[in-house]
């Protein structure tokens, strides 16, 4: 986050800052359209979501954050029920929050986190790309969890903002963001092109475009 400036070069490719209107009154707030995943439809919020930097997880009332879990637990099965896979930690026989990392699986933290999708919020003005390692925490041994929980209102905390640079301008009443380096950890995910993925593909960013991606074990 930047209350009076940013840091350019911490932008992923050069990216520029988005500014989104921001309602200034007893809290900080953005209108939020809708939020989508490839493959799994739409949810439509058309709302002012609080957008609160002290706030650790991301809230949505029961019924958006029960569609949420709905779609990374559709995203998250093999396309042949009976097979075995590695997508987000191995077989998810039900609908959770929480996945477990297996290094017997991955070789790499990151090769777990590409195996998730990409959620989207669809702003006023802009899409906001919420990736795998944005909202995967951990939470315990292994055990990493959507950062998300519920309220009655829609509060964009802490694990809406990871890997991504906020600009608040309070006096032109703005909020702007781009996807950055913020963590300078080695299992980010720059680009939409490291997810795995394969047909039908609820991954890609792109609805024209699948990405194949071989990553090797690494010896």
């Amino acid at each position: 986050m930047a209350f009076g400036g940013y840091e350019q070069s911490l932008n992923i490719n050069g990216e520029e800052v988005v500014m989104e209107n921001l309602n200034v009154g007893g809290f900080f707030s953005i209108f939020l359209k809708d939020i989508k995943q490839i493959n799994q439809g739409t949810i439509e919020m058309n709302i002012q979501a609080m957008v609160d930097s002290g706030t650790t997880y991301t809230y949505f009332p029961t019924e958006k954050y029960n569609d949420i879990l709905d779609w990374v637990f559709k995203a998250c099965q093999c396309s042949n029920k009976d097979e075995q896979c590695n997508k987000c930690g191995g077989n998810v026989k039900k609908r959770n929050r929480c996945f477990k990392f297996s290094k017997e699986l991955y070789s790499s933290l990151k090769d777990f986190y590409v195996t998730f999708p990409i959620i989207k919020f669809m702003l006023l003005n802009s899409t906001y790309e919420w990736y795998p390692d944005d909202y995967l925490i951990l939470e315990g041994i292994n055990e990493y969890c959507i950062g998300i929980d519920t309220d009655s209102r829609i509060i964009l905390g802490g694990t809406f903002m990871r890997q991504h640079q906020l600009l608040f301008d309070v006096g032109s009443r703005k909020l702007g963001h781009s996807r950055a380096v913020c963590s300078f950890h080695s299992d980010q995910i720059l680009h939409p092109k490291e997810l795995m993925v394969e047909e039908p593909n609820p991954f890609a960013t792109d609805e024209d475009v699948i990405y194949y991606v071989n990553r090797p074990k690494e010896e």
